[in-house]
């Protein structure tokens, strides 16, 4: 089952994303912080050498709650007290086909998971030096859990998709 919850923080039960784990890619990376910004940056690296044109994602899942607690973090250091016990992950989207805008579009359109909340973070909450494009905050709970879930996500798209 917690898998499962966890396949729940980035999709539907209908619509779970695969991730990469970043200690799958490299086991010494037991910090998450600064290992998920080191897998993210080979990623970009990849991508923009092979001129791949998808959205590179990196996700940190934060703890849940039985209540919405909504963005209670200001900076790196207040993240990283806030994170789970699961690995940071890598995602590569199509441009437009981003978690957070399945999101947003499924509020628009009345069909949300009880109590979504997505949130863009200032561009100064990371560090300057990534390619970041967007950073977004999502939380929500999904009706055969009692959790809220809550991931932030730093994502940097292809030049040609911004």
């Amino acid at each position: 089952m917690l898998n499962r919850a966890r396949q729940a923080q980035i999709g539907t039960a209908d619509n779970a994303y695969d991730d990469l784990h970043i200690d799958r890619i490299d086991e010494t990376w037991r910090h998450w912080i600064p290992g998920g910004l080191a897998a993210f940056h080979l990623a970009l690296l990849v991508r923009d050498r092979h001129k791949f044109g998808f959205t590179v994602t990196l996700a940190f899942s934060l703890t849940s709650s039985c209540r919405f607690t909504g963005i209670d973090f200001q900076n790196f250091a207040d993240l990283a007290a806030k994170l789970d016990s699961a690995p940071p992950s890598l995602y590569c989207f199509e441009p437009g086909q981003e978690p957070w805008l399945q999101i947003l579009q499924r509020v628009q359109n009345g069909a949300a998971e009880h109590g979504a909340f997505v949130r863009a973070l200032d561009k100064s909450f990371f560090p300057s030096e990534l390619s970041v494009t967007n950073c977004f905050y999502i939380e929500f709970r999904q009706k055969e859990f009692e959790d809220y879930f809550r991931t932030i996500f730093f994502a940097a798209r292809t030049e040609t998709a911004s």
